[in-house]
Parts: C-alpha cells; structure tokens; sequence
C-alpha cells in the first residue's frame, strides 16, 4: 500500500520504483542502518518523520496534526481520459494516431498511457532505435469484467455477481473503504477469482494470436503483456511499478502443462493467463492504495494492455531521466544501468546499479560522470562504455527535443522524461517505454510525512 515514509537498510538505487514513487509524492525514503533497532522506540507510535539528504529526525505527533498535515498535502488527480468502451480493435503502435493533444487523449482513453507514450514516442524516434508492438483497448477489459462472474457474500448470503458489479458495491460500502484488512484481502481474492475463474472472449484470443503473427512475424515467439492502464504514464500520477507485465506464447494453450511452444525451457504461458494476470494487477492492494492516495476515481479505471517482444539474453538494462528527479537545478540526464537482466526498477536486495550523469549540449554528450559503479561487475568496470552513453545520450536528447508533453497547468520544462531501455543481445539499443514526471510538490529537501 501507500507509505507516508520508507526507511530501508541498505541502500537503493536512484530510479528504482520506489524512489520514483517517493519523488513524485516528496515523501521521505531513506536508508538507516539497522533500521528496526534505530525505530524501535517508536513501534506502533504516531509521529512526525523528517529527512533530508544527510539527517532524519522522529517526533511524537497527535491525530490532529496528522490529520491536518494529510489534509494539506495529500493531492487530488482527476481523470482526464475515462476508458472508451467501444472501440476494440487490436493496433499496431505505428498506426495509433498521436498527433495532436486530442488525439493523445483519445489514445489513453482507448489504450491507456503505455500504449500511448510508446505511439506517440515512435512518431519521432529513429526506427532504429524501436521495438515492434501493438496496443490491446481497454473495451476488452471492460467486456471481460462485465461478463464474467463470481460468488460473493452479500448482507449475509451468498450472490452470483460480476466483477463489474463487484468493484461498484465495494467502492460504495464504507467498511471496505475504511478498512485497510478488509480491502487487501478483498481485493486479493477479486484479483484470484479473474485469474482462476474468468474467461477470455475466444474472439479475442483468436484476433490476439493473428495480431502477435502479423506484428512479430512468427507466432512461435514469446512476447510480453505489459500494463496500459489510463491512470498510468501521466503528468500527475506516474503509477511506475503499480501493475503487472507477464510473457506468453500464442501458440500455447490454455491450461494446459508442459514446455512452451516459444521457449523449451519455460512452461506453457497461455495469452489468456497473461492478459488477465495484467488485467487483474488493476485491483492489486498497492495498485488500488495507491491511486485512493490520489484521490482517483477507481470507477473510471480500465486497463489497456501494450504486447511487445519479450527481449532475451540483453546485455544491459536501464532507465533513463532527461534531468535530475532528486534536483531540479542539475539538469545532467540521470542513467541507472545494470548488467544483463537483473532489474534496475525492482532490484535484488543488496543489488545496486551504475549510475551515470551526462552533460547534453545540442543533443550531443560533452561530459559523463561516472556517480555509481554497479556491484555486479568487477571493481574498475562499467556496465556501458563511454560510446554506449554518447549514443544513448544523443537519443535522449532527440527526445527531449522532439517528444510531446501534455503538461496540464504545468510547464513544459517543469516535465522530465522517465524512459527505459536494454542494450539487446546483439548491443543494440532499443527503447521500450516513455512517460512524463513531474518532480513532487514537497521540496525533497526537507521531506516529511506523518
């Protein structure tokens, strides 16, 4: 769920989820030493925490202070582009229209920000540099909720309902939108029934398994389900790390076991689980927290789906900053990376990235500050040479330049973009997503939470 504050014991990296998370909300993120043993005093305790780059501090607070603080701080995002229950064909991400505001809007509404950002990205970035993929509407997920069932207790008795129907009496029900217990194990169990209990439109996995021929050129290949919600990739709620990506193969038949047509050396990934493990990551307990946080509304959601490759044996992955999300007056592009496929946004703990700042003068790369080494590789190494960093520098700086920001009551430059990328199996470059950030409201100078 949403934390007011996290205190960690060892360190993390600078654009992992949950800084990102933090940054955008200016809330406290810290690493203690033995934090247990540093914050056992307050155990169960209200308080106050302050941090800044060097120091915390924990003070004793009262609920009213608490509830004083929130009510001034806690932020109100409305949904600009509700689901488009209508349209329902499966697009090439070449062939969505992203050319204007308008249509930018219409394509979240219809594919949800992932999607979206990809289009709109792909219009300006060399082809070089791009991954094959297409856009699945949110209209599917609307169907498939609208038609599928369950069993829930209801005022003492037990009910057929949707799972529609089933989000619009829990949104309306005080108890469960009071109780934090009550909500994660409701949730949960929604989450399992989709997954378990609901069935795919056999239209739609037919179009599906045309669709991943036509784009990829084989429907042997493994691909991967990625999240493309409408409360995601946006100025106001970044939404980094709330919702699921999950491989599949079109080949490979629903609940059935043995090897994967795509992968010998994976089980059978049926489209059907994939595509409704991503549709049920929208309910998850952190994805629902933290969009109650937002003060979003959850009944305007719908979860879009982005289909692309599923990249093997890469030599490096990262993300990318056009600027400093920790320092608006350092306006160096912040680069984590790490080594082969070992997460920079989740990773392993004790796992650390290289961090790297590049100096960008008219799009080319005048300085490059190795900040950070990564601790997977030896002592004196780097897991991208200094040419790698001028050619992915020169790209984002093509962006910078050229990407369309919907920045709302913002100016443009108060946006950064938050990209990320793999240097492939074969060395080459590819970007597979792009969205806006807004650096929070709260100064991260001195960040505070209750």
């Amino acid at each position: 769920g949403v934390m007011a504050g996290v205190v960690t014991g060892s360190r993390q990296d600078v654009l992992s989820h949950l800084n990102v998370l933090a940054a955008r909300r200016g809330t406290p993120n810290l690493f203690v030493a033995e934090p247990l043993a540093a914050f056992a005093a307050f155990d169960g305790e209200l308080v106050r925490l302050r941090a800044t780059a060097d120091a915390y501090s924990v003070t004793a607070a009262t609920p009213e202070e608490a509830a004083a603080y929130w009510a001034a701080n806690r932020p109100s995002v409305a949904i600009e582009h509700p689901p488009d229950p209508d349209f329902r064909t499966l697009m090439d991400v070449h062939d969505i229209p992203t050319g204007t505001a308008s249509e930018r809007g219409a394509a979240v509404g219809r594919f949800g920000g992932k999607v979206t950002g990809l289009a709109t990205l792909y219009t300006i970035l060399d082809p070089v540099y791009q991954t094959a993929g297409f856009g699945v509407p949110d209209a599917h997920y609307l169907d498939f909720m609208a038609s599928n069932s369950w069993e829930l207790m209801i005022d003492g008795a037990p009910q057929v309902i949707t799972f529609a129907d089933t989000i619009t009496l829990w949104l309306a029900d005080p108890k469960f939108r009071t109780d934090s217990a009550l909500r994660r194990a409701s949730l949960a169990a929604l989450a399992s029934a989709m997954v378990t209990r609901g069935a795919v439109d056999p239209a739609l996995r037919t179009a599906l398994q045309a669709q991943i021929e036509a784009t990829f050129g084989d429907p042997a290949i493994m691909v991967r389900f990625r999240s493309s919600s409408n409360v995601e990739d946006g100025v106001e709620f970044n939404g980094a790390g709330l919702y699921a990506s999950v491989s599949a193969c079109a080949l490979d038949e629903p609940d059935a076991g043995g090897a994967s047509a795509c992968d010998a050396d994976k089980s059978r990934r049926s489209i059907d689980s994939a595509i409704k493990q991503v549709w049920a990551s929208l309910w998850s307990f952190g994805a629902f927290e933290e969009r109650e946080y937002y003060q979003i509304d959850h009944a305007r959601t719908a979860m879009g789906v982005l289909v692309s490759l599923r990249h093997e044996d890469e030599q490096a992955n990262g993300v990318a900053f056009t600027g400093n999300p920790a320092d608006g007056k350092d306006p160096r592009f912040t680069i984590n990376v790490q080594a082969g496929e070992v997460d920079v946004v989740s990773p392993p703990a004790g796992v650390t990235a290289e961090l790297d700042r590049l100096t960008i003068v008219d799009g080319e790369v005048t300085a490059i500050e190795r900040a950070a080494a990564s601790s997977l590789v030896p002592a004196g190494e780097y897991v991208l040479s200094d040419e790698q960093l001028r050619e992915l520098g020169a790209v984002l700086g093509e962006v910078q330049a050229a990407y369309p920001v919907d920045a709302g009551d913002h100016a443009p430059e108060e946006v950064l973009l938050d990209l990320e990328f793999k240097f492939n199996s074969a060395g080459k470059l590819v970007i597979k997503q792009i969205r806006p950030f807004l650096p929070g409201s709260v100064s991260t100078s001195q960040p505070t939470c209750m």
